[in-house]
């Protein structure tokens, strides 16, 4: 059995962390959601640390935070909006095509569940 990473003690030392799936017979999983579940429960990560570890640390870790990972003007404008009575939802949600309404794509929307 693999050892856990020490992400909760790297956090609180200032560590920048990143989530994300790792789709490979080892670790079959492409759910963002279930990943920061996981981060939550297993690495005793807060809510608000699994979904900047899930969005704009991870685009920063693969050098793309400048067009990336959060929501701002001059960015591409990549997301998924769910319908949930608030983000911490999501992270508790482990089924997201249930509230997936929409996937905007550079500022386009590609999917409207409407």
């Amino acid at each position: 059995k693999l050892k856990h990473p020490p992400v909760r003690s790297m956090l609180d030392k200032g560590v920048i962390v990143a989530l994300g799936t790792d789709f490979n017979p080892n670790a079959y999983c492409v759910s963002m959601l279930t990943v920061m579940n996981l981060a939550c429960i297993m690495f005793r990560m807060s809510m608000e640390e699994a979904i900047v570890a899930a969005t704009l640390n991870s685009a920063a870790s693969v050098g793309k935070s400048d067009m990336y990972g959060s929501i701002e003007i001059g960015k591409w404008g990549d997301l998924v909006v769910f319908a949930a009575p608030s983000w911490e939802h999501i992270i508790y949600q482990m089924n997201a095509s249930e509230i997936i309404t929409h996937v905007v794509k550079k500022g386009k929307v590609v999917f409207s569940k409407e």
